[in-house]
């Protein structure tokens, strides 16, 4: 009986069939996974390598529709069955949504920011279209997860009556489908009716005739009569592109399916064995090389004698194995050295290429043998890696942000702002750090040097200035109110150390000042 695979083997990622594919004008494939491998074609055991003229290495000439929804499909996969690539795009997606992207209005008319960002702080709330649990912050985490995963994420700016909604669109569904635009074997087809009548089309991209500006997408529904056409203007398609030329996101999987499928499989096979290791307690060697047939294998102690004084057990399952040893027998524990520390390196190495090809780090998932300046560089790589992230889910607030205000401002939801009403920020989480005291000096210490600012700090902390400000004030003045009614010091109440903190030029405010005591010379009782 055959044992079961990994399940991802029903894909097979070597079949030499995809060499049948069409060719250009000089006879060389057109399709046939030219940059991202995830076929690992070979010939006669030796790994293929395949290039292509300079005219043909375009990525959307590289990358045919069937490459990019194969990787698109295998990424998926690994993703929802390996919790190391699972684990590792979580824990970024946190590092660069967190519970922060509160908007901030960064104009000149306060009084209407104020009203502005009330406003959004509710909208934020029900701003997908979906309901719950889908919100705006829950929004940009699942977008970061979708850059990584599936390559790109297309955002539609829609309407809920007549209240502004955005809506997501999965990566698999802005296609085209077989036989549609008259698409050939790379993907690239022409739009024959319609809004975009005559525009190129590649992977449910539509461009303009001169195959450069976008200018839609096409949406495939359950049904065919489903499909729709969106104008790029009431969407939006967002990845970061490693090609200048791309026309849609690739998987950051994409890079290493074939490594982390190996990675998969080894990971399998191991685990197989250290189950049947686990299942192994005894060897027994013996003359017969096989269990004794009778209940009463023990010498001298035949059936029906009295006052035995050795108790047999009776295993049951694969926990004694017998070996055949002429001349005696013996029995001993089974040890095995599996996984053995050389595989586990290699797995290591494994994962660690594959985790730099996502722009992560597998320290991050693994820090124990990390200590010292090491921390620190891993640190820093992660700080730049998310901040990238954070850079293109910018792009993605902003846009739904300022739709929002648009709508609301047609709506008369809020006043009319016609100077600067798109000029917004936004607060970012706190940035990962390996020590978080020394992380917090550091930024004390640049606001008093005037090099940082309480804002700055704050919104880290998923805070606004303003508002904390005014929360001081009023807690101070309740203080000091309550404490002058009720007759009690002010400092019993807001001091919470024993002594109380030295003021330069005198004491604490409430507590008495003391003259300090004069020295006086001491006579000198030295013998010579």
């Amino acid at each position: 009986m055959t044992a079961a695979l990994p399940s991802h083997r029903v894909i097979n990622r070597r079949d030499l069939g995809r060499l049948n594919v069409d060719t250009n004008g000089h006879g060389q494939p057109i399709a046939f996974d030219y940059l991202y491998d995830h076929s690992g074609q070979q010939s006669d055991g030796m790994r293929l390598r395949i290039t292509q003229p300079a005219e043909s290495q375009g990525t959307k000439t590289a990358i045919s529709k069937y490459d990019w929804q194969k990787s698109l499909a295998l990424s998926r996969q690994l993703y929802a069955q390996m919790g190391f690539i699972q684990g590792a795009i979580w824990q970024k997606a946190l590092y660069a949504v967190g519970n922060a992207w509160q908007p901030e209005f960064r104009g000149e008319d306060s009084t209407w920011g104020d009203e502005a960002e009330d406003y959004l702080e509710a909208w934020m709330d029900v701003a997908d279209i979906r309901g719950e649990p889908f919100d705006f912050r829950t929004d940009l985490f699942l977008d970061s997860i979708s850059f990584d995963r599936d390559g790109d994420s297309v955002m539609v700016l829609t309407r809920d009556g007549d209240q502004p909604r955005i809506q997501f669109v999965s990566a698999h569904r802005i296609c085209s489908r077989y036989g549609t635009y008259g698409q050939d074997s790379t993907g690239w087809g022409l739009v024959p009716n319609g809004p975009f009548k005559g525009g190129k089309i590649y992977n449910g991209v539509i461009f303009r005739p001169d195959g450069l500006k976008v200018a839609g997408y096409t949406v495939l529904g359950d049904r065919v009569e489903d499909d729709r056409q969106i104008e790029a203007n009431a969407a939006q398609m967002l990845y970061e592109p490693d090609w200048s030329d791309q026309g849609r996101g690739i998987p950051k999987l994409a890079t290493c399916l074939l490594d982390w499928m190996d990675y998969q499989d080894i990971h399998f096979f191991l685990k197989r064995q250290v189950k049947q290791d686990s299942a192994q307690g005894i060897l027994h060697y013996n003359e017969e090389g096989a269990a004794e047939d009778t209940r009463d294998f023990v010498v001298g102690k035949a059936s029906g004698a009295t006052n035995q004084d050795v108790k047999v057990e009776q295993l049951e399952g694969n926990e004694i194995m017998y070996f055949k040893a002429l001349g005696g027998g013996k029995l001993e524990a089974y040890r095995s050295d599996r996984p053995h520390p050389n595989i586990e390196m290699f797995q290591k190495r494994i994962q660690r290429g594959c985790y730099l090809a996502m722009q992560w780090f597998f320290e991050l998932t693994d820090p124990s043998a990390l200590g010292g300046a090491n921390v620190r560089l891993i640190q820093d790589m992660a700080r730049g890696s998310i901040k990238g992230r954070q850079k293109t889910l910018r792009k993605r607030a902003l846009r739904a942000v300022r739709y929002a205000l648009a709508v609301a401002m047609e709506n008369g939801d809020i006043g009319r702002n016609e100077t600067d009403w798109w000029k917004w920020g936004f607060t970012l989480p706190a940035e990962m750090t390996v020590d978080q005291g020394y992380s917090d000096q550091a930024e004390f210490d640049a606001i008093k040097l005037g090099a940082g600012t309480y804002s700055d700090y704050l919104a880290k902390r998923q805070k606004r200035f303003i508002p904390h400000v005014q929360l001081r004030v009023w807690e101070q003045k309740f203080i000091e109110e309550t404490c002058k009614a009720q007759g009690v010091d002010v400092n019993k109440v807001q001091i919470l150390t024993p002594n109380p903190p030295q003021v330069p030029g005198g004491a604490a405010p409430g507590v008495a000042k003391t003259e300090p005591k004069k020295a006086e010379p001491m006579e000198n009782t030295d013998e010579d």
